[in-house]
């Protein structure tokens, strides 16, 4: 590494082309924080990065690297050497379970050499630096998977989607002593502001989901509240669910008397 370090606070996003992932590199930016954004190599959107980039005086580092490579992955570490990445957020797996399915066996070798890159070798390069400082931020997004109608792509991303759990789990496990936070954020249904398409495929309503920049926001709210597990698509039902539970039982419990 660099003994040179920029002071000036970044963040890292991997896959921060669409969804989720451009929604956290708008809220950093918005916050002053400088992004370095990795994204598919057939992405085109620097036009999205330059226009968040001159919004709010920031810069926005697109980089087009396919992680599922060792070579790749070399390259960004290459580049974030110097720089103070005091957030990185994991949204690997988004792309891949919405918009490229699997179609065969290769193609499920390369998602998850991806998704071990990003999830476990970037964490863990990041981390060092983290622990010097002891601050940071490590987020693993994990989009929902039961409504991916292959089987076997399913089974890859679940397991997939379980061991980012479990691994942050960990991590925030062997943190604990620290100020280095960590989250895995559960993602359900959201509105992406299109007309035509309802994130994973839920044919809920649009008006019953929330926008993404309050997905992120929420998530964000979490973090600070440092629950490792946040629900941000799922709050307002799941308390719903509660309460509806718990006034079942009170009738119950009223009759039985």
């Amino acid at each position: 590494m660099s003994n040179c370090i920029n002071e000036k606070v970044s963040a890292l996003v991997v896959d921060g082309s669409s969804g989720v992932g451009l929604e956290y590199v708008r809220y950093f930016a918005q916050r002053g924080i400088n992004v370095v954004v990795v994204h598919p190599l057939d992405a085109k959107i620097d036009d999205a990065y330059l226009e968040i980039s001159s919004s709010h005086g920031v810069e926005i580092d697109g980089l087009a690297l396919d992680l599922s490579s060792k070579a790749s992955l070399l390259q960004l570490r290459s580049h974030l050497d110097g720089l103070r990445i005091s957030y990185y957020v994991n949204n690997a797996m988004e792309t891949w379970m919405t918009e490229l399915p699997l179609q065969n066996r290769l193609d499920a070798s390369r998602f998850m050499d991806l998704h071990m890159n990003a999830t476990v070798s970037i964490s863990l390069y990041l981390l060092k630096m983290m622990i010097e400082r002891n601050e940071g931020v490590i987020i693993q997004l994990c989009p929902e998977t039961s409504r991916i109608a292959d089987a076997q792509s399913g089974l890859v991303f679940s397991s997939a989607r379980t061991f980012a759990r479990q691994f942050a789990r960990g991590l925030s496990s062997e943190l604990k002593d620290t100020k280095i936070k960590v989250q895995v954020v559960n993602l359900g249904a959201y509105d992406n502001g299109s007309l035509n398409r309802i994130y994973s495929g839920h044919k809920a309503s649009s008006r019953r989901l929330i926008s993404v920049s309050e997905l992120v926001v929420r998530a964000m709210k979490d973090l600070e509240e440092k629950l490792l597990l946040s629900m941000p698509c799922e709050q307002r039902s799941f308390f719903k669910k509660i309460q509806n539970i718990t006034e079942h039982v009170d009738q119950r419990m009223s009759k039985i008397s």
